[in-house]
């Protein structure tokens, strides 16, 4: 799972290089269900509730909070950015352009 900030893109070269990989996509709405139980756009940034890595773009900590749905469209959290890295220990980069 790739965390980004809401007004950027992922950053798909980028990706590919830090992870060796030679394509990358997107999961489909299938997909996305069957690993997650959610639909997409409503899946909380903690890939370990799932048996996901996480993967958070740094940038999001130049605000210092953040705000995610919580498994539901109409359900928001906003949580400090240090309180997200502390207990989901994401590993860090620039994953975002």
């Amino acid at each position: 799972m790739v965390v980004l900030p809401a007004d950027r893109k992922l950053a798909r070269r980028a990706v590919r290089q830090a992870f060796a990989a030679k394509s990358l996509r997107f999961a489909d709405r299938e997909e996305v269900a069957r690993l997650t139980g959610l639909q997409p756009g409503s899946i909380p940034p903690f890939g370990s509730l799932f048996d996901l890595p996480t993967y958070c773009d740094e940038r999001l900590g130049e605000q210092p909070s953040i705000n995610f749905n919580a498994g539901d469209h109409a359900i928001s959290i906003s949580m400090s950015f240090a309180d997200y890295v502390a207990v989901e220990r994401p590993a860090l980069g620039r994953f975002a352009e």
